[in-house]
C-alpha cells in the first residue's frame, strides 16, 4: 500500500555518483535544508551492487526524487539500479528532477 505524500517521511531523495558530484550535492543539499526541505542525501560509500532496505526504503518513503547526472553516473551499477527504481515511482506520480552536473544532456539521450 502506497502511503500518500503528506505521510511520507522524506520530500526530496537525492540520487548522485559520489565521486564525480560530491561537493555539488553538499551544497545542493544545504540549500534546501535550509528551505525547510527534508532531503535523503546517502551518507556511507556504496560497496556492493545490492540496494539495501535501508535505501530501498528511503525511496519509497519520498515524496519526489532529484537526479545529479554526472559523467560517471551512467558507469555506476548502483546508480543505474536506483534510478530503475525510481522510474518504477515516477509511474506511480513522484517527479524526478533531471541535474545534468559537467554532461552534456545530449550524451544521456544516446545511452
Amino acid at each position: 500500500m502506497m502511503k500518500t505524500h503528506w505521510r511520507l517521511k522524506w520530500d526530496i531523495f537525492l540520487s548522485f555518483q559520489r565521486e564525480t558530484s560530491h561537493s555539488f550535492t553538499d551544497r545542493l543539499n544545504e540549500v534546501l535544508i535550509k528551505e525547510h526541505v527534508r532531503v535523503w542525501k546517502c551518507q556511507v560509500e556504496r560497496k556492493n551492487q545490492v540496494l539495501g532496505p535501508s535505501l530501498m526504503e528511503a525511496i519509497e518513503d519520498s515524496v519526489a526524487f532529484i537526479v545529479v547526472l554526472s559523467p560517471d553516473y551512467a558507469k555506476s551499477h548502483w546508480c543505474l539500479k536506483e534510478l530503475a527504481k525510481l522510474c518504477d515511482l515516477r509511474s506511480l506520480g513522484r517527479p524526478i528532477l533531471l541535474i545534468f552536473y559537467e554532461v552534456d544532456p545530449w550524451s544521456f539521450r544516446r545511452q
